[in-house]
């Protein structure tokens, strides 16, 4: 087991905003194929994209990243998504760990992060969408229960979602 924390970005180091930056491009490369994955977005869009989470005018979101020793080993973006029937669900935009702490739990503790994240949003359903051909990603949220709610087979992509509430059956609150 390798020793990490789990904390928000620090939103005004230009360094990790870069970072998790070019580690969506690699996300990209890896889920989408080299030729599409660097294709379709620029460096700088990417860059741009992490701000736009950042930036409460224009999301509400958050980016939480995984350090060992100071080192980032890892990120999770999400953000509240307000769909076509104007239902509010926490959606994870992104998850990247770096191939060295990979099987680490790292993906794990981001995952719940991300969960407590939105619960404290007021979401009651977690998301993510990403390509069939990712299998690390897809088992990673089946395991943590999400289940697969939307399959687009001639854009090889799917939606995984859950339940990220429950209710106290003696009080009836919302945990």
């Amino acid at each position: 087991m390798m020793p990490f924390d789990i904390r928000p970005i620090e939103r005004n180091n230009p360094q990790e905003l870069k970072l998790v930056a070019e580690r969506m491009g690699i996300t990209l490369v890896e889920v989408l194929g080299e030729k599409t994955g660097r294709a379709r977005y620029s460096a700088q869009w990417l860059l741009s994209r992490v701000k736009w989470h950042l930036d409460p005018s224009c999301c509400k979101g958050a980016i939480f990243v995984a350090s060992d020793s100071d080192i980032l080993v890892g990120h999770t973006i999400v953000r509240v998504d307000v769909e076509e029937n104007d239902q509010a669900t926490g959606l994870f935009s992104t998850t990247y760990v770096v191939p060295r702490a990979r099987r680490f739990g790292v993906a794990n503790a981001l995952l719940l992060q991300g969960e407590q994240w939105m619960r404290e949003q007021g979401m009651s359903r977690a998301a993510t969408n990403t390509s069939t051909q990712n299998l690390p990603l897809i088992r990673l949220y089946e395991k943590h229960g999400y289940k697969i709610v939307l399959e687009v087979p001639q854009d090889m992509m799917l939606r995984l979602e859950k339940q990220i509430t429950t209710r106290d059956p003696q009080t009836g609150h919302r945990q």
